[in-house]
């Protein structure tokens, strides 16, 4: 068992991955201000977050959860746009979830438990239709969007 130290990503053993540790700190980072770089950056750009990210040996699934939907038109255009970006650079390498949830007001998003419906946006090669190949494939249940994440990070 390897205990954290200062400056390394080592954890123990039995800590509980994936959970908040620190409320406190995990809100504090999570508050982040962007809006001082509104007017400084063409198209009045401003940087954005990405909700959750798996690695599966290279190949990227990165998500991003809603309230309101899991239909990425519904996503505001810059949110829609970097994930596009970020799917045509990876050419099937990333792939991007847009995750609606159900959860209890005041309570923590359960990540696998609460999502309710999910859209992929990914890459195919073979795609016609969108000249950068990305295609968007919807997920209706919670079942649906557990099965498709076990199977992607069990390649």
């Amino acid at each position: 068992m390897t205990l954290k130290q200062p400056g390394s990503h080592r954890v123990n053993a039995s800590t509980n991955r994936g959970a908040i540790h620190n409320r406190e700190k995990y809100m504090r980072e999570k508050c982040i201000d962007h809006s001082g770089w509104f007017g400084l950056l063409p198209r009045n750009g401003t940087p954005s977050d990405i909700d959750g990210a798996l690695d599966n040996a290279g190949h990227v699934l990165l998500f991003e959860y809603s309230d309101l939907t899991s239909n990425w038109n519904d996503y505001t255009d810059g949110q829609h746009r970097l994930y596009r970006a970020f799917v045509a650079a990876g050419r099937g390498l990333i792939a991007c979830m847009g995750c609606h949830h159900v959860t209890q007001e005041g309570a923590d998003i359960d990540s696998r438990r609460n999502i309710i419906a999910a859209e992929i946006m990914s890459y195919d090669p073979e795609e016609t239709v969108n000249v950068d190949g990305i295609i968007y494939t919807r997920l209706e249940s919670n079942q649906e969007y557990e099965k498709f994440v076990v199977d992607w990070f069990s390649k």
